[in-house]
């Protein structure tokens, strides 16, 4: 089945893992066979640069996610009484510890996801304020090889644009252009196009845009 997802929850989409081939996936297989075979059967955890990420992306693209899913901690030193007391409130409220972000955390959070808005053409290509719809899983089967394929575009402004966001050290155009051929971006935009072109069955000229954010 060939479908566009709009409701697909992430940690149901990450699920597919093991029946869905992905453009990560793809990257340890360009490696060899045995590499994608050995990252399947021992994931490893987040990494703290890929939490952070993980926290911006959701500020972004999902801001009414991230306001009901994440909270700012208390100002001051978490040894003194009045802010162990202060977070022991928040847990008590239901807050997970690991949603309680520090308040450098939180603030940087808000500060990209408002740089995004301020901006005349990314917002315009990211928001769901502007009607862009955002988090799509893409499920489709390679006609070639019967290979069951996933992808999740950031946002689909309109059917012919994907765009992907990335947060990055250094968004310069000679550093990044090493981040597009280290993590295989390239890889990612052409497989995502495919997966489309194969849901909707109209093969059409498709760009990949990328929203690199410091």
């Amino acid at each position: 089945m060939n479908i566009m997802d709009h409701n697909l929850a992430a940690v149901d989409y990450h699920a597919m893992h093991n029946t869905h081939v992905s453009s990560s996936m793809l990257s340890h297989l360009k490696r060899s066979p045995a590499h994608l075979k050995y990252v399947m059967e021992n994931p490893e955890p987040p990494t703290p640069q890929m939490i952070t990420g993980s926290i911006i992306h959701t500020a972004v693209l999902e801001s009414d996610v991230f306001n009901t899913t994440y909270v700012r901690a208390p100002e001051g030193d978490r040894r003194r009484k009045e802010t162990k007391l202060a977070y022991a409130e928040l847990e008590e409220e239901g807050w997970e510890k690991d949603h309680i972000l520090t308040p450098a955390s939180y603030d940087q959070a808000i500060g990209m996801r408002e740089a995004i808005e301020s901006h005349p053409i990314a917002s315009k290509l990211l928001l769901t304020g502007y009607g862009v719809p955002t988090e799509i899983s893409l499920l489709w089967t390679d006609e070639r090889t019967g290979v069951k394929c996933r992808g999740r575009a950031d946002a689909l402004p309109d059917r012919n644009r994907i765009v992907d966001y990335k947060t990055t050290t250094d968004a310069s155009a000679e550093k990044f252009s090493r981040s597009v051929h280290s993590f295989g971006y390239h890889r990612q935009g052409s497989f995502y196009m495919q997966g489309i072109n194969t849901i909707e069955d109209i093969p059409t000229t498709r760009e990949f845009i990328i929203v690199a954010q410091e």
